[in-house]
């Protein structure tokens, strides 16, 4: 398989669960588990091929560290990150309110969409869904 850089959409979000996690290396397993769950839908949605390694909780994990690593100077996590985790940092802290409204705009985009037997769903409402295709055919 490919391997696939982080995206400004995916590192966004990412920054964001360890901002509202407190900017710790220990970020709740489970949150991160449900992060990864979004990613690899996100990632199927735009037909990317992925394994179950792709966005894995291990894999968060690891680049939770470096970007802990870029948000305390050096001082701790680990050095080696991707360009994309240093830009998405700056973003942050020189235009907070677009890098709030790309946090937002992810989860509108891909937090309500939900896989089932490869077909792909978007919540539209309780009762009402709209259901796309991943290869774009019908079957």
């Amino acid at each position: 398989m490919k391997r696939i850089n982080w995206d400004l959409e995916e590192a966004v979000a990412l920054y964001d669960l360890y901002f509202k996690s407190g900017q710790t290396l220990s970020i709740d397993k489970d949150k991160l588990k449900q992060l990864s769950e979004v990613l690899n839908r996100r990632a199927r949605l735009k037909g990317w091929i992925v394994d179950d390694k792709f966005r894995n909780v291990t894999g968060l994990s690891m680049q939770v560290a470096t970007i802990h690593y870029i948000v305390t100077g050096g001082k701790e996590g680990l050095k080696n990150s991707s360009k994309i985790f240093r830009e998405v940092y700056d973003l942050y802290k020189e235009d907070p309110e677009k890098f709030d409204r790309m946090v937002k705009e992810f989860y509108l985009k891909y937090e309500w969409v939900k896989e089932v037997n490869g077909l792909i769903f978007y919540e539209v409402g309780v009762e009402s869904i709209k259901v796309e295709y991943p290869d774009n055919k019908a079957s």
